[in-house]
């Protein structure tokens, strides 16, 4: 991201929100990522959307999105991610 480029995000699911921790997930792995590239901010953003999105197919409601999403991160791999991030650049 520069004064030049901008970045849009279109993964997650409207029932995020109501998932007490979701900030804490997003900060823990925006750490995680720091430690291992660039753009630790915007990864993190990505994969906690895709694995929202996925967890929230299964879920009744914000708890069992909450252990879903636990249980899709761990099972996410590259494959997945790249088939369902809604990125756009401009």
């Amino acid at each position: 991201v520069t004064k030049e480029q901008t970045v849009q995000l279109n993964n997650g699911h409207e029932m995020m929100p109501y998932v007490t921790g979701m900030g804490c997930t997003l900060t823990a792995l925006t750490g995680a990522f720091a430690a291992v590239g660039d753009h630790s901010g915007l990864a993190a953003a990505a994969v906690l959307g895709v694995v929202g999105e996925i967890a929230a197919e299964q879920a009744r409601g914000p708890g069992s999105l909450q252990m879903n999403l636990l249980d899709e991160l761990y099972q996410l791999d590259e494959e997945t991610l790249a088939k369902r991030l809604k990125l756009q650049v401009s």
